[in-house]
């Protein structure tokens, strides 16, 4: 969190989901008092460096979005803090419109309630395109809610932590193996693991955006290569960005049985493309991520859906 001073509060994370967060705040003041030596420091309703970091804290959750508190429908305020630290705990109950509205309690160390937010909605103020690597996955739900809903993130992060037992598998009668759930796919790039699930037909794709000579994109686009540059005029994005597009798309039509697919343009706006080949839909984004152990790099991420053909043969058992 970008807080100095008195207000660096935020002691670290607990829990860390889309609409879900709980964190721990610490009590102690580290700058002296909030106010000149001639004006009384005595606090009525404790320290407020408690309060702003935990309107900050749950932000991370929104983490494509620079939100401030605009109102809020019930505040029970303390008249003190417990030395140490606190832990807040915050869900979302609704979002739209540039607004997300949450509930926001803080809890003292034995779990007994002394403070809380009902109902504080937050206005966003612009986008975020630099997304920190530990909350890629509440971004990336948050665009699939809104983009492909049929399709959940099993797992994203570090590919080395990446669980090993993602799904199970169950036997047909025939003997023939399938999921327990529908359809399965995984993806690594730049150390990041995303494994996705959705219906029968789903895929991902994810790779790092590199700059790379014409020659090299032609051997990997082949005839979309002039869709590519198109493209990048119609999103306002560079050549590599577009080309980067292009290439997780086909990655994920192959991996639904199109290994030559015929991918048009479906829509291009506010960072977000939209592709499809024949039943084959994809969703493409594009983001800069950064972390700890990274510098600043930009990844290509795409999600496909396919719907079963009409045409399918069906199976009859002899």
């Amino acid at each position: 969190m970008p807080q100095r001073g008195r207000f660096a509060r935020i002691a670290g994370y607990h829990e860390l989901e889309t609409r879900r967060c709980r964190f721990g705040v610490r009590t102690a003041n580290p700058a002296g008092p909030w106010f000149a030596h001639h004006v009384p420091a005595a606090l009525c309703l404790a320290d407020p460096g408690v309060r702003d970091a935990m309107l900050h804290g749950m932000q991370v959750a929104v983490p494509d979005q620079r939100l401030v508190p605009i109102a809020a429908r019930d505040v029970r305020l303390a008249t003190h803090w417990p030395p140490g630290g606190v832990v807040v705990e915050a869900h979302e109950l609704a979002s739209g419109n540039a607004e997300y509205t949450w509930t926001l309690v803080v809890k003292d160390a034995s779990g007994a309630e002394i403070e809380r937010w009902s109902e504080v909605t937050f206005r966003s103020l612009g986008e975020r395109r630099t997304i920190p690597e530990v909350v890629l996955r509440p971004w990336l739900e948050r665009r699939l809610d809104a983009l492909a809903p049929a399709v959940r993130i099993v797992s994203l992060g570090a590919a080395a932590n990446a669980p090993e037992a993602l799904h199970v598998v169950r036997y047909r009668p025939d003997r023939r193996p399938e999921l327990a759930a529908g359809g399965l796919s995984a993806s690594t790039a730049l150390g990041l693991r995303l494994v996705v699930t959705g219906p029968d037909g789903v895929a991902c794709d994810v790779e790092a955006v590199t700059a790379r000579d014409m020659e090299v994109w032609r051997d990997l686009l082949g005839a979309h290569l002039e869709l590519a540059g198109q493209l990048a005029r119609l999103a306002g994005e560079p050549f590599d960005h577009a080309a980067t597009r292009l290439w997780t798309a086909l990655e994920c039509a192959a991996k639904l049985g199109r290994p030559d697919p015929r991918l048009r343009l479906v829509t291009a706006t506010d960072h977000v493309v939209a592709l499809r080949a024949g039943t084959i839909e994809v969703t493409s984004l594009v983001c800069q991520v950064t972390g700890q152990d990274r510098g600043l790099d930009w990844i290509a991420i795409a999600v496909a859906t396919s719907a079963p053909s009409m045409t399918a043969a069906i199976e009859v058992a002899s």
